[in-house]
């Protein structure tokens, strides 16, 4: 019996109800009460009691595939109080709880249909499916194994289980790069071989609408793919590991706003009688403490990835006992350890922990109404972290009407902005070839070189306890006065959060509240003292800018510029370092005429520092990387210096040299050169190579009656014993849960 589970196949033909009994059951399953539908079960023929039942079954069906998950569950339950003994239908309301991502509900209807028919393969299969959508691979293989035992043929069975491998092995490489011993690297993730051997080059294609898609629970835009599945697990697994990081940062630069935000919690739970909070972001267990302190009834700490919700529960569970200790004293030392933990736990059960997306939270979760909810995810895109749903989510299910909600309200401005640079140089295909991103920026406005060429002016006014002001907004056009003349990259937006009606916090530049979000468009001139036409669109998941009737600058936008590329073109100090040390050079070789190679010289700018030196006849410069040597050679043309530089797309590894006598050949370079400067520097000197490139170029340059100037001609590596560590926040400690993780 692979196929089909146990009964299935002795049941009766079915025969038709008379009319009173169809009127009685259709009053009872439309009423919903599961008493009513006991007492018409008994009223029932046995023959006609097992009809019921089906016709319940296919009515769960059919909402089931209409994708009406609550009724198709609503009508499975009503089909097993009439026979509590069919497997399949525990089978059928497993995959509905599992479609609605209530975990806890599918596997107790999978256990149960395993527990009625131990040889149907479907009840295993279900079982493994939802354990894999928790990410417990390891243990969903089992289950996979045993429905592929019973059933050798059952192809889905076969798919999941090299799913759950793949994954299974992939969560190993994780978690073995988390306990890493603090200074050693990560091991990497092994590639796929294919049969051969080789790489497999088959890539995950993904469109560029995914980034315009806005989240919600049951309409994942990643739900029909399987890679697209697996990259969401990876990228989650990857969020997860790397959100106490994140944290980390966060209270490093958050932490005054969101002690501010703390303050502003617990005058309201001091205005309010039982007052019950929900804190979305607990700021390492600091506002959960926060709301303790206020005397709350109970304060709920969400925090979306297990590391952040452990630090939590550890910061609150060590500052717990530090009170407790000060208010027992010396009677603590006469308790057991199970006394003392259970005395503990006495003390912090006005805390309690979710370990769960907000934007997900049920009743559940959260079993009671709350009268106080604070969101603490800043984020400098304001909708990144979910504010919206967050909030939505929220009023559905567990806030009372009347709640008060931190932040209250929030504005958001924006203005339209050029992107400068701060070279010497004509960098404009360089600006406008990597002005661009699919999706929002941080910038900081008082570090980014910029022009804003309008006023700020406000898009959206976020009111939390008004519902229609949370809703998307398709497009919103603004009139907006053109205030300088320029080429306009993209808008910057920024925002005041209102954290009470009178106090209120801005990321804005003239603020220390962090960076503001910068999104792209296609660069088009404006001129001064006309009006620009810009539509703002939101989905609750992220801003969005365009211009009507104004033409764009044609530009292919295919490749990112890396963030460390735009800084260094602005590095001021970097370019006049290095055309010192070219012009000391060029002087004291004054009347003779020199060749230059310049090794990683991307985007171009010091190798044009070379060219305009008097003395300097050629100038090579190399680039590994396609689309940057091609810019390279747009920014060299565009200033006029094409015939004096020349770009090489190659690895310095792999130049060819070839001199005087072999100049009818095809190399790289046909002369020696007599200087070679050296470009690939990281924050650590010597990360890229250029110890290992150095010896190389000079083995095959190098004569010995020439060696060529080297730029620069060393280096001095000098370091310092630092201590970074988190101690105390408003008082509490928190020190030891966070520190184990600056490493």
């Amino acid at each position: 019996m692979a196929g089909k589970a146990k009964g299935a196949e002795n049941r009766a033909p079915m025969k038709e109800l008379d009319d009173h009994l169809v009127d009685q059951m259709k009053e009872a399953v439309d009423s919903g009460s599961e008493h009513k539908l006991r007492e018409a079960f008994k009223n029932l023929p046995k023959d006609a009691l097992q009809q019921a039942v089906e016709h319940l079954k296919k009515s769960g069906n059919d909402h089931y595939l209409k994708e009406q998950y609550k009724e198709a569950i609503d009508q499975y339950s009503l089909a097993l109080i009439g026979d509590r003994l069919d497997p399949k239908i525990y089978c059928n309301r497993s995959l509905v709880f599992l479609k609605m991502q209530k975990y806890t509900e599918a596997i107790a209807d999978a256990e149960a249909c395993i527990a009625l028919d131990k040889d149907w393969a479907k009840g295993y299969y279900r079982k493994g499916r939802v354990l894999l959508a928790q990410q417990k691979a390891a243990e969903a293989k089992p289950y996979f194994k045993k429905c592929i035992e019973l059933e050798p043929s059952n192809r889905d069975a076969k798919l999941a289980f090299s799913e759950a491998e793949k994954m299974a092995a992939m969560m190993d490489q994780f978690i073995s790069a988390a306990n890493q011993e603090p200074g050693r690297p990560p091991a990497p993730l092994q590639p796929e071989l294919d049969e051969t051997g080789q790489i497999k080059a088959d890539k995950p294609k993904f469109w560029v609408n995914m980034a315009e898609k806005s989240y919600h629970p049951e309409n994942q835009w990643y739900k029909h793919s399987i890679v697209a599945k697996g990259m969401q697990r990876y990228l989650e697994t990857q969020c997860n590991l790397f959100s106490p990081k994140a944290q980390l940062a966060a209270l490093d630069e958050y932490t005054n706003q969101m002690l501010i935000a703390g303050k502003v919690m617990q005058e309201y739970i001091k205005a309010t009688s039982s007052a019950k909070v929900v804190v979305v972001g607990s700021g390492a267990g600091v506002l959960p403490l926060m709301a303790s302190e206020a005397r709350a009834s109970v304060a709920y700490s969400v925090e979306h990835y297990h590391y952040e919700s452990q630090i939590s529960r550890s910061v609150v569970a060590r500052n717990k006992y530090t009170q407790m200790r000060a208010e027992f004293g010396a009677r603590l030392q006469e308790l057991t350890q199970e006394q003392l933990k259970s005395k503990v736990a006495g003390f912090a059960s006005d805390i309690r922990h979710v370990n769960r997306d907000p934007r997900q939270l049920e009743y559940t979760d959260i079993p009671e109404k709350c009268n106080i909810l604070v969101v603490n995810r800043p984020h400098y895109s304001l909708l990144g972290t979910g504010l919206m749903n967050i909030v939505q989510n929220a009023q559905r299910t567990f806030l009372t009407d009347d709640a008060k909600i931190v932040p209250c309200k929030v504005k958001v401005y924006a203005a339209g902005l050029q992107l400068n640079t701060t070279c010497p140089y004509l960098m404009r295909s360089f600006v406008e070839t990597y002005s661009w991103s699919l999706n929002v920026q941080p910038i900081d406005l008082r570090t980014t070189p910029h022009k804003l060429l309008t006023k700020p002016f406000q898009i959206f006014e976020f009111v939390m306890n008004d519902r229609k002001s949370l809703e998307p907004v398709e497009r919103r056009q603004f009139t907006v006065p053109v205030e300088t003349t320029g080429i306009l990259h993209g808008f910057v937006y920024y925002y005041e959060t209102f954290l009470s009606e009178t106090l209120s916090i801005s990321n804005c530049a003239l603020s220390r509240g962090g960076e503001q979000a910068l999104y792209y468009i296609n660069a088009r001139p404006v001129q001064m003292d006309t009006e620009l036409q810009v539509l703002v669109s939101h989905n609750k998941s992220r801003i969005t800018f365009d211009t009507a009737h104004s033409p764009s600058i044609s530009v292919m936008h295919e490749f990112c510029c890396p963030e460390w590329m735009r800084n260094m073109v602005n590095d001021t100090t970097r370019t006049e370092a290095y055309s010192q040390a070219i012009e000391h050079y060029c002087h004291t070789r004054s009347g003779e005429e020199v060749t230059v190679l310049s090794l990683c010289g991307s985007p171009g700018v010091i190798a044009m520092v070379a060219a305009q030196q008097m003395n300097v006849r050629k100038v090579y410069v190399t680039e590994k990387v396609q689309h940057l040597a091609a810019n390279m050679r747009e920014v060299v043309a565009d200033n006029g210096l094409s015939e004096k530089i020349t770009v090489i797309n190659k690895e310095p590894r792999n130049l060819e040299f070839g001199w005087e006598e072999y100049q009818h050949q095809h190399y790289d370079l046909h002369e020696r050169p007599d200087c070679i400067i050296f470009e690939l520097f990281d924050c650590a000197c010597v990360g890229e190579g250029v110890l290992y490139y150095s010896k190389f170029i000079r083995n095959a340059v190098n004569t010995p009656r020439k060696t060529p100037t080297l730029i620069p001609c060393g280096a001095t590596i000098k370091g310092c014993l630092v201590q970074l560590r988190s101690t105390k926040i408003h008082g509490y400690d928190v020190g030891p849960s966070l520190n184990i993780y600056r490493w």
